[in-house]
């Protein structure tokens, strides 16, 4: 009966495995025990998931004894077990009789991963919410719960947060451990997209508090000890927004004056301006304690929290002319702030208020006038001209992360092999093909993820049976957004722009030459292109097209390859839209290490006279996180920033309609 069993379990019949096991004596239970946990263990390489997991845990909890031996044996990192294997392990636990499916839901909590705990948490929260038990209070299964909030259960997505908070049988028991485990705050910012809501789960706390669903005062203490116990900026910056949507009264404010000020002057920059705020209008600041977090204020480097503190101080000492002399005292020690602006204020107020601040002094350093040379870039990989390797690399991007350069790699070598011998091709992919899951694989909490493109380019490249119907849903694709744009916020034009460089490619895979690779096929191990080697290849082969080019400019103090693009712009009808400090063209979409980056879409065509090199939209990211954006007047930011085309392409296409539209403007 047991060989039976485990033919069960592969099968995923779950509904034979309870009827199988309904109704064993213990002995025949201690058997088959003893018998699953060796057969599990020999298939140590095996992964369990979808009804296989189901099955393996309904038979775990009819056979073995214990809930410590069940936990044992579903705890490994091999099983992955979701919220719909819920009922089916309940239903079994009732046939038998058994109470400790509380303890086992613990007891799996303590093996969660500490990555990404939230798929097994589903499962955890099922049983848990089956039994009426009280969950896990550890900082993984409060992390998985946090997440379940995120992305809730299919069933749910449909609900807004709110009402999913209001019946969470959950939320009085984990509400004071959001505040309690550190860095959980980056968690917790994420949006309610079906109602609408940025920072949903503050706004949602805030609203049931309003309802007295939850009680405020705790609330807002507990805001407050997160935020006097510091994190890391990002990760308080839910609570900041939390304090101000809970709007605290004047007499609440008073209670917290100590704890603002201790904020104003050591806490992350938005903390700190919170905390200004709510002090500048309280009249029971003592004027001392003002004056020494003052003290600490001037000198920080947030320009912003510093100019608002020198003009709070400027009205005190109007307000308050009695102390004067020592607000002015204080002003003069602003005197020696690094930024030149806000050390002038800091000087003018203090003398206009009776102090006499003593010059700052200035240090002056000679670093010479040689600059380093830029570092020379690793040449990128060769291209792939066997099937075997490409077989290799393309099984390795579909069951992990898609690195860029290597599905660069791969689409580059598609585009190869399918032109020179697709059958000898077809013979090779067809193993990785006929091994992808019937799903798509695609992950729908990633709006990013290329997973489920890059299967389908595979089986257009060995002309399955759904490849004619990929192909026309790709063009679909293609001529939708080339009119309405991206249809996900959350997805970056420039991400926008790699996913359609691989419908493009799947709609023209076969149509090129043999052995014509990517016209923006990588040159350097880093992803980048150089642009001389764009306009060969583009020169080359006689074709035309739009190109996401990314340009990353040089950190401070390092000398800009400004022959080559000269050499490029003698050679070309039109600049490539360069910036003089630009160093190297990547085609990758996403940001590099450097001091700010421009992604650029250049439109190439090749005429009689001679390669042109057209800019029609950039986009620009600095250092700090902003974002700019230009485009040329002749081109939409929908036809040519969100649009790409990379295989090589007929000119008669292109030629006319990129005729005339020449960009010159600088960068």
């Amino acid at each position: 009966m047991t060989s039976d069993l485990f033919d069960l379990i592969h099968e995923g019949a779950v509904d034979e495995i309870t009827v199988a096991l309904t109704g064993l004596d213990e002995s025949r239970r201690r058997q088959i025990d003893t018998e699953l946990v060796a057969y599990v263990r020999k298939l140590r390489d095996n992964r369990w998931a979808g009804r296989k997991a189901t099955a393996l845990a309904v038979a775990a909890v009819g056979a073995l004894p214990s809930a410590a031996k069940v936990a044992e044996l579903l705890g490994r990192r091999s099983v992955s077990l979701d919220e719909e294997d819920g009922p089916p392990v309940v239903r079994m636990a009732r046939h038998r009789g058994v109470d400790w499916l509380p303890e086992l839901a613990h007891r799996l909590a303590d093996r969660l991963p500490r990555t990404d705990p939230w798929i097994a948490t589903r499962f955890i929260a099922y049983l848990l919410v089956a039994d009426r038990a009280a969950p896990p209070t550890d900082e993984r299964f409060v992390t998985g719960w946090v997440r379940m909030l995120s992305w809730p259960p299919r069933r749910e997505r449909e609900v807004p947060l709110l009402d999913r908070l209001r019946i969470d049988p959950f939320l009085d028991t984990l509400l004071p451990r959001l505040f309690e485990v550190d860095g959980l705050g980056t968690r917790l910012g994420f949006d309610d997209f079906k109602a609408g809501e940025n920072l949903a789960l503050p706004s949602a706390l805030a609203r049931l508090a309003a309802e007295g669903r939850l009680d405020r005062k705790v609330l807002l203490r507990s805001c407050f000890d997160r935020l006097v116990r510091g994190d890391r900026a990002a990760a308080l910056r839910p609570f900041v927004a939390l304090h101000d949507l809970l709007a605290p009264t004047p007499a609440e404010s008073a209670e917290h004056v100590a704890d603002y000020l201790r904020l104003l002057a050591d806490g992350p920059g938005p903390v700190a301006s919170m905390a200004q705020r709510a002090l500048h209008g309280l009249p029971e600041v003592e004027v001392e304690a003002l004056l020494d977090a003052s003290r600490t204020v001037l000198a920080r480097p947030d320009k912003g929290l510093v100019r608002a503190q020198l003009n709070w101080l400027d009205q005190l000492a109007r307000q308050r002319p009695d102390r004067a002399a020592e607000i002015a005292a204080v002003l003069g020690e602003g005197a020696g702030h690094p930024a030149a602006d806000l050390r002038d204020r800091a000087a003018t107020l203090a003398t206009k208020h009776g102090a006499v601040p003593a010059p700052a002094p200035t240090a002056v350093e000679h670093r010479g006038d040689e600059l380093p040379a830029p570092p020379v870039l690793a040449a990128a990989p060769s291209p792939i001209t066997e099937p075997d390797e490409l077989v290799e690399e393309a099984a390795i991007l579909l069951g992990g992360e898609l690195a860029i350069l290597p599905l660069e790699r791969v689409l580059d070598g598609l585009a190869r092999l399918v032109g020179a011998d697709q059958p000898r091709l077809a013979r090779s992919l067809r193993a990785v093909v006929d091994r992808l899951p019937n799903r798509r694989l695609e992950h729908p909490w990633d709006p990013c993820c290329l997973h489920g493109q890059l299967a389908g380019l595979l089986r257009a490249a060995v002309e399955a049976p759904d490849a004619a119907a990929l192909r026309a849903r790709w063009a679909g694709l293609l001529a939708a957004l080339r009119q309405a744009g991206p249809p996900d916020p959350r997805v970056a034009p420039p991400h926008w722009l790699l996913r359609l460089r691989l419908a493009e490619l799947g709609t023209q895979l076969g149509r090129a030459p043999a052995d014509v690779g990517l016209l923006a096929a990588p040159t350097a191990a880093n992803g980048s292109l150089d642009p001389g080697v764009l306009h060969e290849r583009v020169a080359a082969q006689q074709c035309g097209g739009l190109f996401a080019v990314r340009l990353s400019t040089a950190p401070p103090g390092i000398r800009s390859r400004k022959r080559t693009w000269s050499r490029l712009r003698s050679r070309t009808r039109s600049a490539a839209g360069a910036s003089r400090r630009t160093r190297s063209a990547d085609v990758r979409g996403r940001r590099v290490d450097s001091a700010a980056t421009i992604v650029v879409v250049l439109a190439a065509s090749s005429g009689p006279d001679g390669v042109q090199l057209t800019r029609v939209y950039r986009s620009y990211n600095g250092s700090g996180g902003n974002t700019r954006s230009t485009k040329s007047p002749s081109m939409s930011v929908q036809s040519a920033g969100l649009f790409v085309e990379q295989a090589p392409l007929q000119r008669d296409r292109h030629a006319p309609a990129l005729a005339g539209r020449r960009v010159t403007t600088r960068m």
